[in-house]
């Protein structure tokens, strides 16, 4: 068992232990916090603090499972897991994770919009060069006379950072790299 999923399967015994208030509290802090685009850290930390308070909660464990609520709900949206399957594993009592689904489900395209951002944020194009060429000789006979396509590419890392990833295609190559953006191209207008 790795370590993350013992820690949410420690998390789902605390979190099963919690009334059904509570955890619909919680349930809203999550989902709250995954739709939320700005200031996201003081609006959780604060949301967390509270309902703490409100229910004489050890705040730790209660930062502890709604850090690992997040990360399942991120996981199941980013990488199209089903959201049910994985809190089931987690111990946590059927109608709890029946709660918990049915806000994730109903706010299912903001988050998806959020967790995307994230992504498209992360690896930001921020400019291309390219040639063409054509080989004029090689040790391969077959390759002489071949067109070639030679991008480089400078995407933001995140944090500013820019990185320069190079790649070279083939003509065909290219074509498919093409036709694949236009795809990805599409999929994100419909999200978005």
């Amino acid at each position: 068992m790795t370590t993350e999923s013992s820690s949410m399967v420690s998390a789902g015994g605390f979190i099963d232990n919690l009334s059904l208030e509570t955890f619909e509290d919680l349930s809203a802090i999550v989902i709250g916090f995954m739709c939320e685009t700005v200031n996201k850290s003081e609006w959780l930390f604060k949301k967390v603090n509270e309902l703490a308070t409100k229910y004489e909660i050890n705040s730790e464990q209660l930062k502890n499972s709604v850090k690992d609520l997040i990360v399942l709900a991120t996981d199941s949206a980013s990488k199209g897991c089903d959201f049910r399957t994985e809190l089931s594993k987690t111990g946590i009592s059927d109608r709890k994770v029946e709660v918990l689904v049915q806000k994730f489900e109903a706010n299912r395209n903001d988050i998806s919009k959020v967790v995307l951002r994230q992504v498209l944020t992360i690896n930001k194009l921020v400019d291309m060069e390219w040639k063409f060429g054509v080989t004029a000789s090689s040790t391969e006979s077959d390759s002489v006379g071949s067109t070639f396509l030679q991008l480089k590419l400078v995407v933001d890392s995140g944090s500013g950072n820019l990185e320069n990833v190079y790649l070279e295609l083939t003509l065909p190559q290219f074509y498919t790299f093409l036709h694949e953006m236009e795809r990805a191209k599409l999929c994100m207008e419909q999200l978005i």
